[in-house]
């Protein structure tokens, strides 16, 4: 099955959301850390209504990237994850996203700016004391044809605590969620932000098992990919959430018909052009036939006048460009798929994603075991 040629709704409320910059003299302060540091699967089942209906996205990791209309200073790094309540016409989405500035001051600047850029059309709304600073407000977006886009009807807690900046957003139908809710959603947040700042949060890593089947470093080396970013862990329904198909609910059936209970995400960045990212995605299924039958799918889906070589990825193997939003290349070998795709988060991605990905395939496909 195909991703989403790109991941337009979230990326366009990312979008919305903060501007990024590089930094690296904490290096004991990771992206992994700050992401452990967002609205977490418990905090969702403690909650939320109906816990079960709200699926995790694969996370956002970004360094380097201004998303803003103009730039922000100080900044290092910052992640995102999102929520969505998948299997009635409300859709909910809920999204955290944290970014970690230089100093306290960068901060204070960063969280002025970013409101400035990014806030245009929202009403102020009471609701309880947050942080070191804050802000609630309610704004109404424009209607999206896509049934999984995020309703229109947004109510935001902008925040800031020590050196991070970050965002609750809560977007429901038909109406606002109340300030009272978010602050509830804030306070596990704010506590693992300041066990972030404290140097006492890490990310949590990957299984033994999955970190072992991942690309080695010496794999993205010879394919000119890097750094890493961050890894992560997520269910199938994350994967059902981006899948080309828009029916999650199959997806994620299929996914765990086919024997496949965890999926690993890694993201690079390119420093041969650092508008763009690449993105590993690693499934293990129940058998050979099993991810020969993922697989499959996904070559069908891809219009041979659109199809790239796929290298020396095996006879289940497929690349496409697509529309020229994501290049994806799709392989199966023994009782693994693997995903590797290039795209630019924030701005055009361009045909410099084609052999960073067509190598770094051939390299994990060498590694992992038949």
């Amino acid at each position: 099955m195909a991703r989403r040629a790109f991941l337009a709704a979230v990326g366009l409320l990312l979008l919305l959301a903060f501007a990024c910059g590089r930094g690296n003299d904490r290096k004991e302060l990771t992206l992994e850390g700050l992401l452990a540091a967002t609205l977490s699967p418990n905090d969702i089942r403690e909650l939320r209504p109906q816990p079960e209906a709200w699926w995790p996205s694969f996370p956002e990791f970004n360094v380097g990237f201004d998303p803003a209309p103009s730039p922000i200073d100080g900044d290092r790094f910052w992640v995102a994850q999102n929520y969505q309540r998948i299997g009635d016409s409300g859709n909910q989405h809920v999204q955290t996203t944290l970014a970690l500035f230089e100093d306290e001051q960068a901060a204070e600047a960063g969280l002025a700016a970013i409101a400035e850029a990014n806030d245009q059309g929202g009403t102020t709304v009471e609701g309880p004391a947050v942080g070191d600073e804050f802000r609630y407000f309610t704004r109404k977006g424009a209607a999206d044809a896509d049934p999984l886009a995020p309703p229109p009807f947004e109510t935001t807690l902008r925040f800031r605590v020590g050196l991070v900046v970050g965002r609750i957003s809560m977007f429901s139908d038909p109406g606002y969620e109340g300030a009272d809710s978010l602050a509830r959603l804030f306070a596990p947040v704010e506590e693992r932000i300041h066990a972030f700042l404290a140097g006492e949060l890490e990310g949590e890593p990957l299984p033994e098992w999955m970190s072992e089947l991942m690309p080695s470093s010496a794999a993205a080396a010879a394919a000119t990919v890097g750094p890493v970013f961050g890894s992560a862990v997520r269910p199938p329904q994350s994967w059902a959430l981006i899948d080309s198909t828009g029916d999650p609910l199959a997806v994620r059936d299929n996914l765990k018909e086919l024997g496949t209970t965890e999926l690993g995400l890694r993201r690079y960045g390119l420093e041969a052009d650092p508008d763009l990212v690449v993105e590993v995605v690693l499934f293990q299924m129940a058998n050979e036939d099993a991810a020969g039958s993922w697989v499959q799918d996904f070559l069908d889906s891809v219009t041979p006048e659109l199809a790239l070589s796929a290298g020396q990825t095996g006879t289940l193997s497929g690349f496409s460009a697509y529309d020229g939003s994501i290049y994806e290349l799709q392989f199966a070998k023994g009782r693994f798929a693997g995903d590797v795709a290039c795209f630019a988060p924030f701005g055009e991605t361009s045909q410099a994603c084609e052999e960073p990905v067509r190598m770094l395939a051939e390299q994990w496909y060498a590694e992992l075991p038949e």
